[in-house]
């Protein structure tokens, strides 16, 4: 498999998008994204991680609020392909005992590998 970086956005507590060791520039996009949709209501570095507090629990939408839930994942979406990132899979971890939140795995190639052509 070619190199490439990945990093994880995970939808924690309800009120929470959490963007793990992802590259700091593409956290401040999401950040402005946002920001710009009215959906955050604070953001913060704690240690390698970027948490953005949301207003509302847009995990528990109904009715008109899980059209913007679909457009806050959209610009999720966008501004990783902006950035040149893609999902590579999405993840909810599950047992008897609780769970993880759901998880988007994200990936780039890395510029050296990019440009070469990679068969399989």
């Amino acid at each position: 498999m070619p190199a490439a970086d990945f990093f994880t956005i995970s939808f924690d507590q309800m009120h929470i998008v959490t963007v793990h060791e992802g590259p700091f520039e593409l956290s401040q996009k999401l950040t402005q994204r946002f920001n710009q949709g009215g959906w955050s209501s604070e953001c913060a570095f704690i240690e390698e991680r970027m948490e953005i507090r949301l207003k509302d629990l847009y995990w528990l939408a109904n009715g008109e609020k899980t059209v913007e839930v679909r457009l806050m994942l959209l610009s999720i979406m966008e501004t990783l392909e902006e950035s040149g990132f893609r999902v590579y899979v999405s993840l909810r971890a599950v047992n008897c005992g609780g769970g993880e939140p759901d998880s988007l795995v994200c990936y780039r190639m890395r510029d050296e590998e990019a440009d070469s052509t990679y068969c399989l």
